[in-house]
């Protein structure tokens, strides 16, 4: 049944359900059904008119996405920033969206996701902390891109609770501890004759990450300074 007034009623098998029609910033119209009852239909047709007039309009027929289709669209994004995304960071945001966020999530509408199915979602995942944050952000990340691409108004994964990852007391060897560290790596598998031990005193006593030891060539060491320069790091991404 046709409306003067926007709204009107169809007919389902759970009974009369109302259709909002609105006019989009482009002059366009849409329709948005679903609707119980005519005040909360109204009260869409009302919230659509004060988004339009703030130049906040969101078309609600992109929120019919899929979390799988945006993050599948976010990832791939992020795949062709290559000066944005380091690609150890990048392959671990890829592992953790297709083996958590998407099998999780991917069938809800992005439109629908509120930030109570998300708090709900956090207290399922398992492991630590810093895990469970870290899979948070990602999810976090692809709504975000969904609000930048306007299928959504705010971000549902923002401020929200999560862990609070413990501070570790930190462990350090003593001049002691570390000579018979290296010692002891010298005498295991040739460990000498392959310099493993001398590997041992360079972390002990410049701090360096593996990465960072592993990215050394002959050309960063000044023995004559005394000086290793960090230029390259060398890291596993998917195996390699």
């Amino acid at each position: 049944m046709k409306s003067k007034s926007g709204i009107s009623t169809y007919s389902t098998a759970k009974g009369v359900r109302y259709k909002v029609r609105f006019w989009k910033p482009d002059r366009t119209q849409g329709a948005k059904g679903g609707f119980a009852t005519r005040p909360a239909a109204k009260a869409f047709q009302l919230e659509m008119e004060m988004r339009r007039a703030q130049g906040s309009f969101v078309d609600p027929t992109l929120g019919r996405a899929t979390v799988a289709f945006v993050a599948e669209e976010w990832l791939a994004a992020r795949e062709a920033d290559t000066k944005g995304t380091k690609r150890s960071t990048l392959s671990r945001v890829r592992s953790i969206a297709r083996i958590r966020v998407i099998p999780d999530l991917g069938e809800r509408r992005i439109g629908d996701l509120t930030k109570g199915d998300v708090n709900e979602w956090v207290r399922t995942l398992e492991g630590e902390p810093e895990t469970i944050r870290k899979t948070v952000s990602v999810l976090r990340g692809v709504l975000g891109y969904a609000v930048d691409h306007n299928r959504i108004h705010t971000n549902p994964a923002s401020k929200i609770a999560q862990p609070k990852i413990a501070k570790k007391q930190k462990r350090y060897l003593t001049h002691a501890q570390v000579g018979d560290l290296y010692t002891a790596i010298n005498a295991t598998n040739r460990g000498e004759e392959h310099g493993y031990g001398l590997v041992a005193l360079v972390l002990a006593y410049t701090g360096l990450r593996w990465s960072e030891l592993y990215g050394l060539r002959i050309a960063d060491i000044d023995l004559r300074k005394r000086r290793i320069n960090v230029a390259h790091t060398i890291v596993e991404v998917d195996g390699k």
